[in-house]
C-alpha cells in the first residue's frame, strides 16, 4: 500500500511539473533566447553522460523512476557568451509498471533542469522546449 501511495504521489508530481511547464511555454521568447546553433548529439559517450545527468537530477528530486531510453538528444547554443548551451532529450521513464515519455533539458553552465511533455517528440519540439524552459544564461 505504501509503495502504491508513493507511486501515485510521484505521478501527481510529474503532472504538476507538466502543468507548470505548459504555462512556462505559453510565455513570449525574447530575441536573446533565439538559438544560434542546434547540434544533434550522436556520440554515445556524450549521450550517456547527458542521460546520466538527467537521471541524477530525477534522483535528486526524489523520483524513483528510471530513464530507459532517450531520443532527439540535442545541444542548443545561444548567442550569450558564445559557449554556453543547453541540452535536451525526449526520454522514456519507467516508474513501476508504467512508462511515461517526457522532454528533459538543462543549462550546462547554471543548471535549470526541467521536465515536461507538452512539445512534440521531434528535434524542433526539443528546441522549443529548451528555448522556453532552460535557455543558456537566461
Amino acid at each position: 500500500m505504501l509503495r502504491l501511495s508513493r507511486s501515485i504521489l510521484i505521478l501527481c508530481s510529474i503532472c504538476l511539473l507538466t502543468f507548470t511547464v505548459a504555462y512556462a511555454q505559453a510565455t513570449n521568447v525574447d530575441s536573446y533566447r533565439t538559438p544560434r546553433r542546434v547540434v544533434d548529439v550522436v556520440d554515445k559517450t556524450e549521450v550517456g553522460a547527458i542521460i546520466q545527468s538527467f537521471q541524477n537530477e530525477l534522483n535528486r528530486l526524489g523520483f524513483t523512476g528510471r530513464i530507459t531510453s532517450c531520443e532527439h538528444v540535442i545541444n542548443v547554443y545561444f548567442p550569450i557568451g558564445g559557449h554556453d548551451s543547453s541540452y535536451a532529450a525526449y526520454c522514456n521513464i519507467s516508474i513501476g509498471n508504467k512508462s511515461l515519455s517526457y522532454w528533459m533539458c538543462n543549462d550546462r553552465m547554471i543548471g535549470k533542469f526541467t521536465l515536461g511533455g507538452s512539445e512534440a517528440p521531434s528535434r524542433e519540439g526539443g528546441v522549443r522546449f529548451v528555448v522556453n524552459n532552460c535557455p543558456a544564461g537566461g
